[in-house]
């Protein structure tokens, strides 16, 4: 592994494409090589490419951008240690989410952007359920309303996204429920 990893670089170097980038960023995520840094680093300047591209190709990189921000995210989120690090996936989500929003209302037909914006929100949702179950259940409800409408029109292909959703919402309900009890015992 470690011979594409040297090879995977040297191509970067040459080129540094976005995707080029993110494949690697991604395989190393994915392989768990505890290089986790290099990732974020990876799609950071991936973000930062994307960001450039989107200025004057909107309609082409836009998509890519916000999906790109919600894997930095997410990789922040999962390992979260400091206040400072879930605040920054917070943002990146929350730059992501406003991404997708603003492809779904420029395109409204598209339901694959409509279920990128799903996605996003239960990616979040998830993330926030370690350490905020009642603000997780929040984007979970906009996820909901979300698949539930996709679901109407095509329930064959998001059938089991809606239902991964209620069965996320009922663990979010119980998480913020002994969260609230938690909260008045320590208030005793």
């Amino acid at each position: 592994m470690p011979k594409i990893c040297e090879t995977l670089e040297k191509e970067l170097q040459s080129g540094q494409i976005p995707e080029q980038l993110l494949e690697y960023a991604n395989s190393l995520q994915e392989k768990n090589l505890y290089q986790t840094e290099k990732a974020d680093l990876l799609h950071q300047k991936a973000s930062k490419l994307y960001q450039e591209l989107s200025e004057h190709q909107p309609q082409t990189y836009q998509r890519c951008l916000a999906h790109t921000l919600k894997n930095l995210a997410l990789l922040l989120s999962e390992r979260s240690t400091s206040i400072s690090q879930r605040i920054l996936a917070k943002v990146l989500f929350q730059k992501s989410i406003t991404l997708y929003k603003q492809l779904s209302a420029d395109s409204p037909n598209s339901n694959l952007n409509l279920s990128n914006l799903g996605v996003c929100y239960v990616v979040f949702s998830q993330s926030l359920l370690k350490w905020q179950p009642l603000a997780a259940g929040l984007y979970l409800k906009n996820a909901f309303a979300i698949f539930a409408s996709l679901y109407q029109q095509q329930p064959t292909i998001f059938g089991d996204q809606y239902n991964r959703i209620l069965d996320l919402l009922k663990r979010c309900d119980e998480a913020a429920y002994y969260q609230t009890k938690l909260i008045q015992f320590r208030s005793r």
